[in-house]
């Protein structure tokens, strides 16, 4: 994956000197909150890594009555996923300045999405991702 982090530690090998995050949440003019560049962010650097609850979709009946089915996307293996840390935060845009990819961690308990620049950010800009046509849809967005 790309170089950087969204908060994990850096600083050299074991010097356990944690790094600032490139984000912040704030109000968004989109919607709500969201997550804005605090500095300039570089093509393929990630910003953040989110674990995620996984939950089946007999579960997802359950949340779908809940604030929470704004937060929760397909899983790749099926059932939803609820991203936590900053990962549900990011607005939706068609056209996004980040893309989600599955961790390459081979270990299943551990289940995460990296956020990472699709192109290079600017300092102060909203940081989103595509939430795909279902979803536009089912917003009345398209």
């Amino acid at each position: 994956m790309g170089k950087g982090s969204g908060g994990k530690e850096s600083g050299g090998k074991g010097s356990g000197t944690p790094t600032r995050p490139c984000w912040e949440v704030r109000a968004s003019p989109v919607h709500g909150r969201g997550v804005f560049a605090t500095r300039r962010i570089e093509a393929d650097e990630v910003v953040h890594v989110a674990p995620v609850l996984l939950f089946s979709d007999e579960e997802y009946e359950h949340l779908a009555e809940t604030l929470l089915v704004d937060y929760v996307f397909e899983w790749h293996e099926g059932g939803v996923a609820l991203a936590l840390g900053v990962g549900g935060l990011f607005n939706h845009d068609p056209k996004p300045n980040l893309r989600y990819e599955l961790c390459d961690d081979d270990d299943p308990a551990r289940p995460a999405h990296a956020y990472v620049a699709e192109r290079r950010i600017k300092q102060g800009e909203e940081l989103t991702i595509d939430y795909g046509d279902d979803y536009a849809e089912w917003q009345g967005w398209i």
